[in-house]
């Protein structure tokens, strides 16, 4: 059971990265490991009822979780934009401009800027290189430029996630009723 679902997902994201009109043209295929068959996502309806109902839980859950991470995404975005508006308020300033440097998020300790043409810049895990106020600026721009590219991927994917859940309730709520019609 976990394989068909593992398979399912594995397909789903190589078919996520199809252009849109090739997804239009194109069909989710999976194994459906009681008859050994291959089923498009339009045949999910021949999925006993058990099975769709997994489908269903793991879909929704793919969901909430690419839900959240567009949300960390979203905020580390706005993070570096505001760090690269700083950088270019601060060079803005000049040198020996009074100012306020944060030790924690509530503690300031007053300051006068030194070079207002260098920044020591946080480039991940606690390396930290010296830039110039264009170099700060531009390393910022393309990791907002990145992970806004991360963002729309994972929106697209989310969509294509939302359509299988949809297809997958509506094809348990037919057995449900053709359950409970006989």
């Amino acid at each position: 059971m976990f394989l068909f679902l593992d398979m399912l997902s594995s397909f789903i994201r190589r078919y996520s990265t199809l252009p849109f009109r090739q997804k239009m043209r194109a069909k989710i295929f999976f194994i459906n490991f009681y008859d050994m068959t291959t089923m498009t996502l339009e045949d999910l309806g021949k999925l006993p009822p058990q099975q769709l109902l997994t489908l269903t839980r793991q879909v929704e859950a793919e969901i909430q979780f690419f839900v959240s991470s567009l949300k960390d995404l979203k905020t580390a975005v706005a993070s570096f934009q505001r760090s690269e508006d700083a950088v270019r308020e601060t060079a803005k300033c000049g040198d020996d401009k009074p100012g306020l440097v944060p030790l924690t998020d509530t503690i300031f300790a007053r300051a006068k800027l030194a070079k207002a043409e260098k920044f020591l810049i946080d480039i991940g895990t606690n390396y930290y290189v010296e830039m110039t106020a264009e170099e700060a600026q531009n390393m910022f721009a393309r990791k907002r430029s990145f992970v806004e590219k991360q963002i729309k991927t994972i929106e697209d994917l989310l969509k294509d996630k939302q359509i299988i859940l949809a297809v997958a309730k509506d094809a348990l709520k037919t057995k449900a009723i053709q359950a409970s019609a006989s």
